[in-house]
């Protein structure tokens, strides 16, 4: 995250501090990256995430990753393992959603 805020302030983009991180929070809002602070990932609604985009202290401590988005297949898999087992059918098709109902299961 350090670098980004750093290749992003300088010369020719200019970019002011507070107009990376609303960037990157939009690109995490819409599932494209993903902030790991201390080797675990952290979800958009933790109140980390805010402090790992702006505090300085915190900026250099944070890793932003590509999302690696599961394939349809893997997910109709699971959706079908999932309702066979728990007998639940009202199951999301999003990943995230579905990850956290399995869980909740």
């Amino acid at each position: 995250m350090g670098e980004i805020q750093k290749r992003y302030q300088a010369v020719p983009y200019g970019w002011r501090e507070i107009d990376i991180a609303a960037l990157l929070a939009s690109m995490i809002r819409a599932q494209k990256i993903q902030l790991i602070y201390g080797g675990a990932p952290l979800l958009p609604s933790d109140r980390k995430t805010v402090d790992c985009l702006r505090k300085r202290s915190e900026v250099d401590k944070t890793i932003v990753r590509r999302r690696q988005e599961p394939n349809d297949e893997l997910k109709r898999k699971a959706r079908k393992l999932a309702s066979e087992l728990f007998g639940v059918m009202d199951l999301s098709t999003e990943s995230d959603s579905l990850c956290g109902q399995i869980r909740a299961l």
